[in-house]
């Protein structure tokens, strides 16, 4: 073979070597951007250079013909494998670097996942942590929460206990009490009832004996009156024959006449006025119609003055909104009332509150002489001093309704201990001078109302046959359609209860309803003519008593006890057929005050 062939055949070797160094391929086969392909490592490609170098050697070696044939070319050959050796142990080192730099990144981002789930997973496991803590918590405030109450249970039950018997010890030692004192008490009030009606009847007698002597002298009088004006006309005919005799006697002898002096006529006897009083039975007992029409009027101008303030108050906003929050916090404040003295002291501070508000707040004002009625107008200098605030005069209109609502309200309630809280509630207000106007009370504004739906306490009867009688007896109804007669009767009730709580009262300030009027409503009711007697004016009678026996006697004394034997005893006697309910009902507060209040009657 010449040597060109062996310069090609060492040649085509050295490619082949190189060839087998390259796997059959590029270097940039092994550049990091290839995927899915794994580098051999450093020493495994030394290893093969080494090895492909000792077999070049070895076949030197053994061939002498290819080591004389060898073409100086094969040394550049071996060289420039060793370069490219090099090249691809370089570009195997910047692949590893890369590759290692990409598996630190990934590392890097892998232990931020970490971290973050790490945090993720703290977060939420402090979260569990802090919920189940409130959940335990909560658990346990309401496990203390419910030993509490039990033990407040316990304690309530105990207390209880406790004051149950004690009230019933009490019980026992105030029966015993009651029992020897009633036996002293029963014969001290049959000498009390013995005097009162030996004073009656000895009253009774001089008012007989008054009336007797009263007669004799009218009649003494009456003939000593005749008898002195038969002297009278005697002596003045004696008089004026003797003058017609001197007359005739001067004619005839014609001498200057003289002038006769008149006689002065004798003084007319004044019969002495009789100091006896007038018998119960003889004074009459007709209502004052004129001033019960004046409150109903009163009444009429109250709902108008209402219909005015609203249309005034829209004006002006502030007088609106204070208008409205008034009126509604009024109904809350007397719905609110309970038999608890300090509780109402707390009621009458707060309507205080409102109504001083109502008093200082605006500028609206109104005539105020329309609505007093019961008490003289003083000299006004002029019509200013006449101007009261609109919104309090509308307050205290508000006030008297929802008063007289609870009134009615309450009339189902036995003890009547909130009914009298009520009323002295009521009649603090209307006796507080600050709502005064020179000095006279707007008490008015509610007895206007009293006048509307409770007629029979002034005087008032009428056929409750009729509507117009079922209207002055105090009868309403809804669209023309009387209330029922349950309902009716507890108005009735109620009112008439509420009545006595306001008037029959002691009060170191001036009251602004006398307690005379309570014994007029009562006398009103009894001198009733027995034909207009209805059920009404039993049912008011007992609201009058039912409750008041003991504070009446207590302020009237035996007279107060012979009104009541009066309205329980003989007062039912009267009652028409239709009253025989309502008449037993008022009957039977005989009973009940002997068991109560040890009231024989």
């Amino acid at each position: 073979m010449p040597a060109g062939s062996g310069t090609s055949s060492t040649t085509m070797r050295t490619a082949t070597s190189v060839d087998s160094m390259w796997f059959g391929g590029s270097p940039s086969r092994f550049s990091p951007s290839s995927k899915n392909l794994r580098t051999p490592p450093r020493d495994a490609l030394q290893r093969q250079l080494d090895q492909s170098t000792e077999r070049r050697r070895h076949s030197r070696r053994y061939s002498p013909r290819q080591a004389i044939q060898s073409s100086p070319y094969s040394e550049q050959s071996e060289q420039l494998v060793r370069d490219f050796n090099q090249i691809l142990l370089r570009t195997t080192d910047i692949f590893s670097q890369e590759l290692d730099t990409a598996a630190a990144e990934r590392a890097r981002e892998h232990s931020e996942e970490l971290a973050r789930a790490d945090r993720e997973h703290t977060r939420i496991r402090e979260y569990a942590e802090r919920e189940a803590e409130i959940v335990r918590l909560r658990e346990e405030e309401e496990q203390r929460k419910k030993e509490e109450e039990q033990r407040a249970e316990l304690e309530r039950i105990r207390q209880a206990k406790a004051r149950l018997e004690a009230e019933a010890r009490q019980r026992i030692l105030e029966a015993k009490l009651k029992e020897e004192e009633a036996a002293r008490k029963a014969a001290e009030q049959a000498k009390q009832l013995k005097e009162a009606e030996d004073r009656v009847k000895a009253h009774k007698e001089r008012e007989l004996a008054a009336q007797k002597q009263k007669a004799e002298k009218e009649e003494a009088d009456r003939k000593a009156k005749e008898a002195a004006e038969k002297a009278k006309a005697e002596q003045l005919k004696a008089e004026q024959a003797k003058a017609a005799e001197i007359r005739a006697q001067q004619t005839q002898q014609a001498q200057p006449a003289q002038p006769v002096q008149p006689v002065e006529d004798a003084p007319r006897p004044t019969p002495a006025p009789s100091s006896a009083p007038v018998p119960a039975s003889q004074s009459s007992t007709a209502p004052d119609e004129a001033t019960h029409q004046k409150f109903l009027d009163l009444h009429k101008k109250l709902k108008d003055f209402r219909k005015w303030a609203v249309v005034e108050a829209k004006k002006v906003a502030v007088t609106e909104k204070l208008i409205g929050d008034s009126r509604r916090e009024l109904r809350v404040r007397t719905g609110q009332i309970t038999a608890d003295r300090n509780a109402s002291k707390a009621t009458i501070a707060k309507i205080r509150d409102i109504l001083t508000t109502a008093k200082t707040t605006g500028s609206l004002t109104v005539d105020v002489r329309p609505f007093i009625i019961s008490q003289p107008i003083p000299q006004l200098a002029n019509e200013a001093e006449a101007q009261y605030p609109a919104v309090l005069l509308y307050l205290l209109n508000t006030f008297s309704k929802a008063i007289l609502n609870q009134f009615i309200s309450e009339a189902s309630k036995d003890d009547g201990k909130i009914l009298q809280e009520i009323g002295l509630i009521a009649a603090s207000i209307f006796a507080d001078e600050q709502y005064f106007w020179k000095g006279i009370s707007l008490v008015d504004v509610m007895l206007a109302k009293y006048h509307r739906t409770c007629p029979v306490l002034y005087g008032i009867y009428g056929n409750e046959n009729t509507a117009a009688g079922r209207q002055r007896l105090g009868w309403l109804g809804i669209d023309g359609v009387p209330h029922q007669v349950n309902v009716h009767n507890q108005r009735m009730l109620g009112l008439s209860s509420g009545f006595a709580a306001l008037t029959l009262r002691a009060s170191k300030a001036r009251p602004p309803i006398p307690m005379s009027e309570y014994w007029r409503a009562i006398a009103n009711i009894l001198n009733t003519p027995s034909g207009d007697l209805t059920s009404t004016h039993y049912i008011a009678m007992r609201g009058l008593i039912r409750e008041y026996a003991a504070k009446f006697i207590n302020f009237y004394g035996q007279a107060a006890i012979a009104v009541l034997r009066v309205a329980v005893a003989e007062f039912p006697k009267r009652a028409p057929p239709k009253a025989d309910d309502a008449a037993n009902m008022l009957a039977v507060l005989h009973d009940v005050w002997e068991k109560t209040v040890l009231l024989p009657l």
